[in-house]
């Protein structure tokens, strides 16, 4: 899964979702995208004015779904939510939400749900039917994954071949 697509998925996705678990890699992308978008609107906001309301509006608009993804990700090492009381404690609040970005989730079932380290579903890329991680071949239409696939269009290409044959790009 492409960072944006996660943070996208994270962040709005799952807006009002505090139920479930967010795995250590969805975490830390949303984070890290978030953080950059605020330093973004920070440098805008310094350079025009307008922009600090653009950045007031994203920064409230992205609060529930801030603490939404930090209560799964809670959620991920068995954790509850009432850990958030540690936020109110300097030093320990940075030191315990660096943990939360470093450490491993609990492998399989906990409390909270199944194991989120496989989060988004894979799918064939000719013909877009959900496959299991396994597979090496889509039963719907047939492709071998083990092929090589056009990093332009998804399609399958022949060893050998210079060009796809769908969309013209080289491979």
């Amino acid at each position: 899964m492409k960072i944006i697509e996660t943070f996208g998925h994270e962040m709005f996705g799952r807006y009002w979702d505090f139920k479930g678990r967010t795995s250590r890699r969805s975490y830390f992308f949303t984070w890290l995208v978030g953080l950059l978008i605020n330093l973004s609107l920070s440098f805008l906001a310094f350079l025009n004015p307008f922009m600090s309301v653009i950045a007031l509006l994203w920064v409230f608009g992205t609060l529930i779904p801030t603490i939404a993804t930090t209560t799964r990700r809670m959620h991920d090492v068995n954790k509850s939510a009432a850990w958030w009381v540690i936020v109110i404690v300097p030093f320990v609040n940075i030191i315990f939400f660096l943990s939360l970005l470093l450490a491993k989730g609990t492998g399989g079932h906990n409390n909270y749900g199944e194991d989120s380290s496989i989060v988004f579903a894979l799918f064939c890329p000719v013909c877009d039917i959900e496959v299991s991680e396994e597979a090496s071949f889509c039963k719907n239409c047939g492709i071998d994954f083990d092929l090589m696939v056009c990093s332009k269009c998804d399609r399958p290409f022949e060893e050998g071949d210079q060009f796809c044959s769908s969309c013209g790009a080289n491979v």
